[in-house]
């Protein structure tokens, strides 16, 4: 899969996005780790805990709507 970047809005959107996403996480990581008394071990612990519980809404959601729409999640199911 290729993915083209065809503006220069979209260009720097893309950069800042990265920008702000790698430095605000590591600060936001590092902050955590010093200032829960945690460490970095039990930062890593509790972040992948969080986005586990996310991950798990998310797919859990899908299900249920996939269940409620006959089988497929965006709703196109084979009712008869």
């Amino acid at each position: 899969m290729e993915c083209n970047i065809t503006s220069r809005k979209a260009e720097l959107f893309y950069w800042i996005t990265i920008l702000f996403s790698n430095t605000l996480g590591t600060a936001l990581g590092d902050f955590f780790a010093d200032d829960s008394g945690l460490g970095y071990e039990g930062a890593a612990v509790a972040f992948a805990g969080a986005l586990a519980l996310i991950a798990m809404a998310y797919f859990g959601c899908i299900l249920f709507m996939s269940k409620r729409a006959g089988g497929h999640p965006q709703g196109h199911g084979q009712n008869p």
